[in-house]
């Protein structure tokens, strides 16, 4: 327990939490909030009977407040990063011998902090949500699901990729290829491969993510096509999306957790 309390002391006490928060809680925001817009502006255009009369559409508006979960793999990897960054992980290893105990505590810290940041971006991200569709009369009443759906998702992936973050952070010691890895990989890389292997998407986190908030959306724009009705059903992406977890963690603990600290 006092392990546990100690890492809960350091996730809070930098200021960098309070910013990464912040963040998450701006980036559901800017997700939600213009898309109202963007889909009045274009869809008559690009998306013919997809505009904001239509229900689902504005169901797929809420459910972009589960964005901010890019900053909760952030602050996963701080969790562990810090330690040598901040040459303290001497000291946290010493006073707990057995270094998993330390990655387990960390993980049950990342994963309560992860599920608290998603809860409030995604509010956060509805409210936007729900700001930028007053400005239109035309546009329809969302699914009452759609909120659950999107909450239920909310905690899990705040759960799931604030471990995923922690086990980067043990994998990358060093912070900033860590975090600068995982937004190219979660905002280029995946985005490549969903490009160039369409059906390939619903495996990786973003799909698993999407298909947790049991959104079913078919469209085609041009050369892109967006079709989430093939994505898998909800249970069976929460254990996709935590087994991710237990091969990151599991990695890190045979691999990088034994290794020499400077």
């Amino acid at each position: 327990m006092k392990l546990i309390k100690s890492e809960f002391r350091k996730v809070f006490y930098p200021k960098s939490f309070i910013w990464l928060t912040i963040g998450a809680m701006g980036l559901a925001s800017l997700s939600t909030a213009p898309a109202a817009y963007a889909i009045k502006r274009f869809a008559k255009l690009a998306l013919p009977g997809h505009g904001l009369e239509n229900a689902d559409v504005v169901d797929g508006i809420y459910s972009k407040s589960i964005s901010g979960y890019l900053f909760v793999m952030i602050i996963g990897a701080l969790a562990m990063t810090g330690e040598f960054k901040h040459n303290t992980a001497v000291a946290t290893f010493l006073a707990s011998p057995k270094r998993h105990h330390v990655m387990w505590a960390k993980m049950l810290v990342a994963a309560v902090v992860g599920i608290a940041v998603m809860l409030i971006s995604t509010a956060t991200g509805f409210i936007a949500a729900y700001l930028g569709l007053q400005q239109y009369s035309d546009a329809a009443a969302p699914h009452s699901s759609v909120f659950i759906d999107t909450l239920g998702a909310a905690v899990v992936t705040g759960a799931v990729l604030a471990v995923i973050g922690v086990a980067i952070g043990t994998l990358i010691r060093s912070q900033t290829p860590a975090v600068v890895g995982i937004v190219i990989y979660m905002y280029l890389v995946e985005r490549l491969i969903i490009v160039f292997w369409p059906d390939g998407g619903k495996w990786l986190p973003t799909g698993l993510i999407t298909s947790m908030t049991n959104l079913k959306v078919s469209t085609s724009a041009g050369p892109m096509t967006i079709d989430t009705s093939a994505y898998l059903e909800p249970t069976p992406a929460i254990f996709m999306l935590i087994a991710y977890a237990v091969v990151f963690a599991l990695l890190a603990l045979t691999t990088t957790l034994r290794r020499d600290i400077d």
